[in-house]
């Protein structure tokens, strides 16, 4: 049985003495790989024959089940022989004469045991075990939407997630849409940029990836998502050298990050069974398959439809992330009032005047084949807002393994009314913060009261299927 912060290895000794009066029992051909029975990671295995585990985590190296003697007892000695340069420095190398001995790194390198079994006829075998240390990448992040109000609501999120991250950590922070109520921006140097993105979020020294919301793209009215102008000027944003800060990130209306660690650095060796990129993030553009009719020819929905299609199909075939997120403002799954993909508004139910893929277009008919056809089942984790709530939604058929969060929250709140299944949801204000490991993502949800005051209101583990 495999705990959480304790690996059980069964090392398998081969018998090299003749007379059979220590014999190993029966399991795999490989002397020191565990039989599958007994071994479910998260240590992975490499093809040097090393266990891999992480920095500061306990092991126990079992010799009690490996050997048989009609002599007895049986005499065990374990011995470390080598160790990291450093690890020696700092502590002696050991031994001890049980069957069972428990050890924990703590320094990054390569470690070999030997063990020697014996009885009291004199007879005797011995084998090593090799088992390499190393700290595994960690990535940390909050997920906030709706936010850009400039309003109290804001303010108090904003103050809430920087104790949060002095907390717990965070790496980055991603922006999930309607970045800059309630019409979006006029122009690059727009003050709204100051006064509902730097303004607010000042005490947060953190890169700021950043998706695209109807309210971001407003035309005749705000929310109508049908002017990508303005959206296109917080693209450029990005690249304004007299921007207040460099936190704001969006290369392109839809683009990929990969990340290896919190740093940016490959800590994993190029034959490790995790790849390489622990992490691989995909915002989309949801605002163009969305909204009211965009006249500009660039923003025609078969255009868009194809080409951001191609692109998040090439981009995730080609992807090497041990995770997987995409991350855009429209949800697929949402229990708030705007509803599920396909049924946005109940745009569905109106009867259509003139062309009816306007209304299929604003009840998220299209974006609902979209993301079925290039994300769904791709993905590990679809994270989006749009509705002003926080919810940790369960996979569904037809959308494969991925699962579903909607933290739109982060300024303003509305109400709860769908019935998506869900491990849980609350209509207040507040975010998720998300631990990326390589075994599991942790996912917690503050919330945060009319006084600003912050609570961890929901946890949950999610891991690799």
């Amino acid at each position: 049985m495999l705990f959480k912060r304790h690996v059980l290895l069964t090392l398998l000794v081969l018998l090299s003495i003749s007379g059979c009066s220590i014999i190993q029992q029966v399991y795999n051909e490989d002397s020191i790989r565990p039989s599958s029975e007994k071994y479910t990671g998260p240590v992975a295995r490499s093809h040097e024959k090393f266990y891999r585990l992480k920095l500061n985590e306990s092991i126990t190296l079992d010799a009690s089940a490996s050997y048989h003697t009609e002599n007895s007892p049986i005499n065990y000695q374990w011995k470390l022989i080598s160790a990291p340069p450093t690890y020696s420095i700092l502590e002696p190398l050991w031994e001890s004469h049980s069957a069972q001995v428990s050890f924990t790194p703590t320094v990054a390198g390569d470690y070999t045991f030997q063990i020697v079994v014996s009885d009291d006829a004199g007879l005797s075998a011995q084998n090593l075990a090799y088992i390499k240390a190393q700290e595994l990448p960690v990535i940390e992040f909050l997920a906030i939407g709706d936010m850009g109000t400039g309003e109290e609501g804001q303010i108090k999120v904003a103050a809430a997630m920087k104790k949060v991250c002095d907390s717990l950590n965070c790496d980055f922070v991603m922006g999930l849409g309607d970045n800059i109520y309630d019409a979006g921006v006029k122009s690059v140097n727009d003050e709204q940029f100051n006064s509902k993105f730097e303004e607010p979020y000042e005490n947060l020294d953190l890169p700021f990836y950043m998706a695209l919301g109807n309210h971001d793209n407003s035309g005749l009215s705000p929310g109508d998502g049908a002017f990508n102008y303005r959206g296109d000027l917080q693209v450029l944003y990005a690249r304004n050298e007299a921007r207040k800060s460099d936190k704001w990130r969006m290369p392109a209306r839809y683009y990929h990050v990969p990340m290896a660690n919190s740093s940016g650095e490959n800590l994993l060796d190029e034959q490790d069974d995790l790849n390489a990129t622990l992490l691989d993030l995909v915002a989309l553009d949801s605002t163009t398959l969305t909204s009211l009719h965009d006249p500009a020819p660039e923003y025609a929905l078969e255009k868009v439809i194809q080409q951001q299609g191609q692109w998040v199909d090439t981009t995730l075939h080609k992807s090497l992330g041990h995770w997987r997120i995409a991350f855009a403002h429209h949800p697929y799954l949402s229990n708030g009032k705007h509803g599920n993909a396909g049924v946005y508004d109940g745009y569905n139910d109106l009867k259509y005047v003139g062309d009816k893929y306007i209304f299929q277009r604003a009840a998220g008919v299209y974006y609902e084949d979209f993301l079925e056809k290039v994300v769904c089942d791709k993905v590990d984790l679809y994270i989006s807002g749009h509705d002003h709530s926080l919810q940790d939604l369960k996979a569904v058929d037809d959308c494969g393994k991925t699962q579903f969060i909607v933290s739109g929250a982060a300024a303003k709140t509305t109400k709860l009314k769908g019935t998506n299944q869900h491990h849980w949801e609350e209509s207040e204000l507040g975010f998720f913060h998300l631990r990326v490991e390589s075994e599991k993502i942790v996912i917690k949800a503050f919330t945060v009261n009319d006084e600003g005051e912050y609570s961890l209101t929901h946890e949950r583990v999610l891991t690799k299927g």
